[in-house]
């Protein structure tokens, strides 16, 4: 949920977190699905591996296409399936 504007799409990142080291972009997903109601979900995934860090994080640096909008958005759930890498 957006709390200014209502939201259409949410720009993703995930960042691998390198040990003394600037950490790692490992991309961008826009995820739309996510705000046509409260059970919808949708999914991404991101092929990217770098050595020497384990932990990710994600950021979220585009609401509705910009990157200037003043806004906070919640989320419920976060799941993360590891199978591909298997």
């Amino acid at each position: 949920m957006v709390d200014q504007g209502g939201g259409k799409s949410a720009g993703v990142k995930l960042w691998q977190s390198i040990p003394f080291n600037l950490d790692k972009d490992m991309g961008m997903q826009t995820y739309y699905n996510c705000f046509t109601g409260p059970n919808a979900s949708t999914r991404a995934w991101w092929n990217v591996y770098y050595a020497n860090g384990d932990k990710r994080y994600f950021t979220i640096p585009q609401i509705n296409g910009s990157t200037t909008i003043r806004a906070t958005m919640s989320v419920n759930r976060v799941y993360v399936d590891t199978t591909l890498a298997d």
